[in-house]
C-alpha cells in the first residue's frame, strides 16, 4: 500500500500553489527570489546556540553555528538548496541550527554565488573554498571529522566537492549529508514522470531544465562530476554518506540511484526515505509535524556520522555478550570498578520481561534508585544504555548510537 502524502504537508503545498502566480521558471527572477514562502510559521522555532556569527572566507559569506565553545567538535560545511538560483544562508538558518544543536557539531553555512549571474563552477568553487578553509584549521582547530551537507542543489554541491576532494586528494571528507539531492540531469526517471507534472511539488521537467540551464550556463547536461556528481566514472572511496529522499519528490529516484551506486562501490551509505513528505520538508518544521519527526531522525544519523563510536564502544555495541577482546575486557572491568556513588545498573522488573535503569545514591550508605521512566524490553538495548552512561562517567563523552 502506497503511503499517502502527509495531510499537513498537503495543506501547506496547497496554500503555496494557490498563492503562486505560476511556475517559478516563468516568473521574474527577483520575484522568485523574494517569494516570502519560508516564513517563521513554516520553518519553525530556531534553537538557541552558544554563538551564531556571520563572516567572510576568501570573499565568500558564511554563517558559523556553534553549539558550545569547544574547539574539538566535528564540522559540517552546509550548502543551501534553491536550484543554484534561489534561496540563501537565511533560508537554511533554522535547519542549520537544528543540525548544530542536535548533532553537536559546528555548522558552517555557505552563501555561495547564485546562477544564472554566476554559473558553474562559481557555486562549486565557493563551497570548496570554505571546506578547504575549515580543513586547514580556519575555525581555530583541525576538526576531528569534516562533513559536507546540503539540500537539493546544495546536496549536489556537497557531493561534487566530496568527489573532487577524493580525486585531487586536497582534503579529507569524512561524511556527507545529501538531503533530497539533485545529482544527475536525467529527468526521465519514474519519480520525475509521476510527480513532476503535479504543480504542488514545484519541480516540473521545465522547472528542472531551467535550474540546470542556469547553473550549467545554458547547457542541460555535463560530463564534469564537479557539476553533475552522477557523471563520475568511479564511486569508490567516497565518504560515509547519508542519502535522504522524500516519497513525494520528483527527484526521489535521483537520490536513490546515487545511494545504490555508492553501495555497489563499497561505500558506507545509509538511505532514509521520508515516505509521506515532499521535497523541501526540512524547511517545513513549523508547519508539518511529520517533517519535524523525520528531520529529527536525520539529525540523529548525522550525529552518528560525525561522532562515530570509538573501537571499543563499537565492539561492545556489536557484541554486548560473549567473548570480548582483551582491551574491552579491561574497560568493562574498569567500568565495574567505578565508585558506587551514582553508578548505573539494571534492575529486572517483577514481570521478568523488562529491565529498568537504576543508579546508586551518593551515600554511603548507597541506596538503589530505580528510574521507572527508563525501561527496556530488549536486554541488549538495556546493556548498551548502561554502557553509554558508564562511558560518559569515565570519559565525559556522550556516545552516539551509530
Amino acid at each position: 500500500m502506497t503511503t499517502p502524502l502527509d495531510a499537513d504537508a498537503a495543506a501547506l503545498l496547497g496554500r503555496w500553489q494557490s498563492d503562486s502566480p505560476g511556475p517559478v521558471h516563468e516568473q521574474p527572477l527577483e520575484q522568485s527570489r523574494n517569494s516570502g514562502l519560508l516564513t517563521p510559521e513554516v520553518t519553525g522555532e530556531a534553537p538557541e546556540l552558544w554563538s551564531v556569527d556571520d563572516t567572510m572566507v576568501d570573499a565568500v559569506p558564511v554563517r558559523i553555528y556553534r553549539p558550545s565553545p569547544s574547539h574539538d567538535l566535528p564540522v559540517l560545511v552546509y550548502a543551501h538548496g534553491g536550484g543554484w538560483t534561489l534561496l540563501s544562508i537565511d533560508s537554511a538558518d533554522v535547519l542549520c541550527r537544528h543540525l548544530a544543536d542536535g548533532a553537536t557539531c559546528v555548522v558552517v553555512s555557505v552563501g555561495y554565488r547564485l546562477a544564472p549571474e554566476h554559473p558553474f563552477p562559481a557555486a562549486f568553487d565557493d563551497v570548496s573554498t570554505v571546506a578547504a578553509w575549515v580543513a586547514r584549521g580556519g575555525l581555530g582547530w583541525n576538526p576531528p571529522r569534516l562533513g559536507l551537507g546540503g539540500d537539493s542543489a546544495g546536496g549536489n554541491l556537497s557531493a561534487a566537492v566530496s568527489t573532487h576532494a577524493r580525486d585531487t586528494d586536497t582534503m579529507r571528507i569524512d561524511f556527507q549529508l545529501l538531503l533530497y539531492p539533485a545529482l544527475g540531469t536525467d529527468l526521465d526517471r519514474p519519480s520525475n514522470r509521476a510527480l513532476g507534472p503535479d504543480a504542488r511539488f514545484r519541480l516540473s521537467r521545465e522547472t528542472m531544465e531551467w535550474f540546470w540551464s542556469n547553473y550549467l550556463g545554458g547547457a542541460l547536461t555535463s560530463d564534469d562530476p564537479r557539476a553533475v556528481p552522477m557523471a563520475t566514472a568511479d564511486f569508490a572511496g567516497l565518504p560515509r554518506t547519508l542519502v535522504v529522499t522524500a516519497g513525494f519528490d520528483p527527484l526521489k529516484d535521483d537520490g536513490t540511484a546515487y545511494g545504490a551506486a555508492l553501495a555497489a562501490a563499497g561505500v558506507d551509505v545509509e538511505h532514509f526515505e521520508a515516505s509521506s513528505l515532499p521535497h523541501g520538508f526540512a524547511m517545513m518544521l513549523g508547519a508539518v509535524p511529520a517533517a519535524r519527526a523525520a528531520f529529527s531522525h536525520v539529525v540523529g544519523r548525522v550525529r552518528a556520522g560525525l561522532h562515530p563510536l570509538p573501537p571499543l564502544a563499537a565492539e561492545f555495541r556489536a557484541r554486548p555478550f560473549g567473548r570480548h577482546s582483551e582491551d574491552l575486557q579491561m574497560l568493562l572491568h574498569q567500568m565495574r570498578s567505578q565508585p558506587m556513588s551514582g553508578k548505573h545498573f539494571l534492575f529486572m522488573a517483577d514481570s521478568q520481561r523488562e529491565w529498568v535503569l537504576g543508579r546508586y545514591s551518593a551515600g554511603p550508605p548507597y541506596e538503589p534508585i530505580v528510574d521507572w521512566d527508563v525501561t527496556f524490553h530488549d536486554l541488549e538495548s538495556a546493556e548498551w544504555h548502561v554502557f553509554k552512561r558508564r562511558w560518559a562517567d569515565l570519559f565525559a563523552e556522550e556516545l552516539s548510537d551509530g
